[in-house]
């Protein structure tokens, strides 16, 4: 197993806090910044003890765990058992505290929502990892982290902060930032886009009266803003999986996805004359939630990965939100749809696009800003609407903050002003900091109000 030097040094700084314990219970913290490496951390250090179990968020950060960590953890790990609902091929799983208490497993992998299962299972392990860490702050994981049939807890996040307010995960033994990351080249860099849209600036592109004209705006703003740069590969992320309600289906990914597809190719014909080098073979637009199941989402995402000349579109949710590595160093473009109030998720997203591959150049991330505007306003008329109305500085504040300020104020950002990723939340710098040069050019922008 190849570890980077961070990753030594995480795992070493783990060992020198277990060096000053009596081993009875003790606990540690762990914060890097997405795309640095820490399941292969998690599975370094449990291949050292003789009964280890990891917890994981979501089944699918299970299955990559299995791909691309087991199969390279110097054949340690012959046997591994999952703890879950959904069947793995060639791994044993089930979900009967009995047969976990009998097992002969020296590795143990488990989701979040099974938790239960393994405290009733009873038995004792020597080393608990707990991956994406601050999903382990409710009722039921807490549990778990109080429990002492775990004699050795280390909790692993990209966002300590919430951890470190209180004593029940124990110190923060080791600690790599974003901007970090980003100034050594273990990721790709971003910029930060805004554009703007509204009733007045973008004409119609289909006749289809189940669309609002609010939707088909952005629909063009999107993808006109993705022909611009010459994009291949977006994930696109919304408030919302697919709920039931009228209200919040508006916002959700299912219901874009089908827009996108309606809308996309008549997009792309209509100015192709303005982007004349866009070229594709192809369009095509996916939708990923819970509920999909893993076969699907397998096609989804291989399908993502290849290397063609078509236009592939991800619309989700929560499901591509954390840890998963769909080889997202092929995504150019992330579009932040809706407005969104939690720090936390807003950092998870940024990491989906961030790993390196076979470009450093940065990533686009895309925010839409939304303005009520009268046909003859000006842009600057357009600016000074949007900057009093904007529903998105949280999502814009956050994004620049995370890369261009230090620890403190990158806290301070996420938190404010409780301490606490709460949905109230106060912007504390003014949207137009984080755009990228493009966006601060508004003289010549074109008709259409886009702003780039």
């Amino acid at each position: 197993m190849t570890l980077r030097k961070e990753q030594r040094e995480a795992i070493d700084a783990y060992k020198a806090y277990q060096d000053k314990q009596d081993g009875q219970n003790n606990k540690c913290i762990i914060e890097m910044s997405c795309g640095m490496g820490k399941s292969k951390i998690l599975s370094k250090l449990a291949s050292q003890y003789t009964k280890s179990v990891i917890f994981f968020p979501t089944l699918i950060l299970i299955k990559q765990f299995l791909n691309e960590e087991i199969s390279d953890t110097d054949n340690k790990f012959k046997d591994v058992l999952c703890v879950c609902s959904e069947q793995t091929p060639g791994v044993k799983r089930t979900t009967t505290p009995k047969i976990i208490k009998k097992s002969t497993q020296r590795l143990v992998l488990c989701t979040y929502q099974s938790i239960q299962v393994i405290l009733d299972a009873n038995c004792q392990f020597d080393f608990a990892g707990f991956d994406e860490a601050h999903n382990s702050d409710t009722t039921l994981k807490r549990a778990a982290v109080f429990s002492k049939l775990f004699t050795r807890k280390l909790f692993v996040t990209a966002t300590s902060y919430h951890m470190r307010k209180t004593d029940k995960f124990g110190p923060l033994i080791y600690q790599k930032s974003l901007r970090y990351a980003i100034d050594n080249g273990i990721v790709r860099d971003y910029n930060v886009t805004c554009m703007l849209h509204g009733d007045s600036m973008i004409d119609d592109v289909t006749d289809d009266n189940s669309l609002t004209p609010n939707e088909q705006k952005l629909l063009v703003a999107i993808m006109r803003s993705v022909m611009k740069r010459n994009i291949k590969r977006v994930l696109l992320y919304h408030s919302f999986a697919d709920p039931k309600s009228d209200e919040k289906k508006q916002k959700s990914a299912v219901h874009f996805s089908k827009l996108l597809e309606k809308c996309v190719t008549k997009i792309l014909t209509k100015y192709k004359q303005e982007y004349p080098e866009y070229n594709v073979d192809g369009v095509n637009v996916c939708s990923v939630k819970g509920e999909t199941n893993h076969n699907e989402k397998s096609k989804i995402f291989q399908d993502y990965i290849k290397k063609d000349n078509v236009l592939r579109l991800i619309c989700s949710c929560q499901v591509l939100s954390e840890g998963v590595n769909l080889k997202s160093r092929l995504t150019q473009m992330m579009v932040m749809v809706d407005p969104i109030n939690s720090g936390l998720k807003i950092y998870q997203r940024l990491g989906r696009i961030l790993r390196l591959g076979e470009t450093m150049e940065p990533c686009y991330v895309l925010v839409p800003l939304y303005v009520n505007t009268e046909e003859d306003d000006s842009m600057d008329k357009c600016m000074d609407t949007f900057v009093k109305e904007n529903r998105m500085k949280r999502v814009t504040n956050v994004l620049a903050g995370l890369k261009e300020y230090d620890e403190a104020v990158r806290d301070y950002l996420m938190y404010y002003p409780t301490g606490n990723d709460s949905s109230s939340s106060t912007p504390i710098l003014e949207v137009l900091e984080s755009c990228d040069d493009d966006s601060r050019e508004n003289d010549e922008s074109d008709e259409n109000g886009e702003s780039d």
